[in-house]
């Protein structure tokens, strides 16, 4: 048995060693892909989740305003000085117009009341309930908010990380063309075809490109580690976004976008804000409407005439009941007007900031439409030039080959590519920027 189990622990073992030594599937995700996860691990959002079922519990607070309240009490007491009364003398038979010092009651008292009363008529209670949900709506836009804040981090981080990675490939392709063209040199240097100049101002040339290369590559890895962060993923994890497809581009897509401000969170924000601040004004003014309450009472009482809790009066507890209606007036109240009025100032403060967020919207959406039409044109532009560039180098690598064109054009074939690359990379990450910046310009971000 004994020589089963090592067996099988030895067995344990190699396949956990080659699970170490296996390297790590690198995972690849969508921008869907990405959004979702963000959205469902993201920490913050969880804590907004929580300020929700908060604002949801007061709207059942609110609720319980009407559910009736049923108090019970118990009291004991014993007086040492008992309360005295003066009583006309007359009245024991006395001298009319004197009067006797008695002591009425006993000194040792005990009751156990129970007591209810519900709300029927209360004003400031119907308000409470309909300002905690309108707190639930607004803490549903906070939510909203922080969702669209992190769809739009976690697209501009995907969309460099694509910009990226075509940056990288299009250098890693120019460095190849360079090392190629280096090794033809290094060979025509042994015949004398070209001088040790020539060879180390390439090598020059190869060593910045690769020194680029991993630039980018450092820059790579930031941006990916930002992307797993936005998913709450651990860093060690490998994960890989699919590249850019440049076929998606098409200016003939773009037509004029529309305009409605009740798309926007911001905006919802504020007339939620003033739907608030009205209730609160209404609640405010309500503290003077009449309430009216019902309430019923029963219990017992007992007393004795020394101090002990076990005695009373003919060893009885004696019934104690009521019903009853209780109707509140406020007659003055010289805080409230003054209280309403800031809530007035409060509620036209939200209404000048309606206004500006309206234009500030139209300004962002007509911003962000014309950044897309030139950027959808600098793409073009600068995809002609890459073109081009590629073109020309090829050309001066075949003439310098050849012995036609000097070392002094190869290297500025080069320059000359790598800096349309680079606008090119630039071009791209610009129109994405500018389709996200117009959909969050117009509440799009999430639909």
């Amino acid at each position: 048995m004994k020589r089963k189990t090592t067996k099988l622990n030895v067995l344990l073992w190699l396949a956990l060693l080659g699970l170490a030594q296996t390297p790590l599937m690198a995972q690849t995700m969508s921008l869907q892909q990405c959004l979702d996860k963000a959205l469902n691990q993201n920490l913050q959002l969880k804590a907004n989740g929580y300020d929700l079922e908060k604002s949801k519990a007061g709207v059942k607070e609110a609720y319980g305003a009407f559910l009736p309240t049923v108090t019970a009490t118990t009291n004991y007491e014993y007086q040492f000085d008992m309360t005295t009364t003066a009583l006309p003398a007359e009245v024991f038979g006395g001298t009319p117009g004197t009067y006797n010092v008695v002591e009425l009651g006993v000194p040792q008292s005990k009751s156990t009341i129970t007591q209810l009363e519900q709300k029927i008529i209360s004003p400031a209670s119907v308000l409470a309930i309909k300002a905690s949900k309108a707190k639930v709506k607004l803490d549903m836009l906070e939510i909203r908010s922080s969702k669209e804040e992190l769809v739009y981090n976690v697209s501009v981080t995907y969309y460099n990380i694509q910009s990226l990675q075509k940056q990288i490939q299009l250098n890693t392709e120019t460095l190849k063309s360079t090392e190629t063209l280096l090794a033809i040199s290094e060979s025509q240097l042994k015949s004398g075809l070209v001088t040790q100049t020539d060879v180390d101002r390439l090598t020059v040339s190869r060593d910045n490109s690769k020194a680029g290369i991993d630039s980018l590559k450092n820059s790579l890895e930031k941006y990916y580690n930002l992307l797993k962060t936005f998913m709450y993923m651990p860093l060690t994890d490998v994960v890989e976004v699919f590249p850019f497809d440049a076929e998606l581009i098409d200016a003939a897509s773009l037509v004029e976008p529309t305009v409605d401000p009740k798309n926007r969170t911001d905006f919802m924000q504020i007339q939620e804000s003033i739907t608030i601040a009205n209730l609160q004004r209404k609640s405010i003014k309500s503290i003077n409407y009449p309430t009216l309450s019902f309430t019923a009472k029963q219990g017992y009482t007992g007393s004795y005439t020394n101090a002990d809790p076990f005695k009373n009066i003919n060893d009885k507890f004696y019934p104690v009941s009521s019903i009853g209606f209780k109707l509140k007036v406020t007659v003055f109240d010289g805080v409230t007007r003054n209280q309403v009025r800031q809530k007035e100032f409060e509620i036209k403060k939200y209404q000048v900031q309606g206004e500006q967020v309206v234009q500030q919207i139209n300004r962002e959406v007509a911003d962000a439409f014309a950044d897309l039409k030139s950027n959808y044109i600098t793409y073009q532009n600068q995809t002609r030039n890459l073109t081009l560039a590629q073109k020309v180098m090829n050309d001066v690598d075949k003439q310098y080959k050849n012995g036609i064109s000097k070392l002094s054009d190869v290297l500025n074939s080069r320059t000359e590519l790598l800096t349309a690359q680079n606008a090119y990379t630039v071009s791209i990450i610009n129109i994405k920027q500018a389709e996200l910046n117009l959909r969050k310009a117009q509440g799009k971000l999430i639909l």
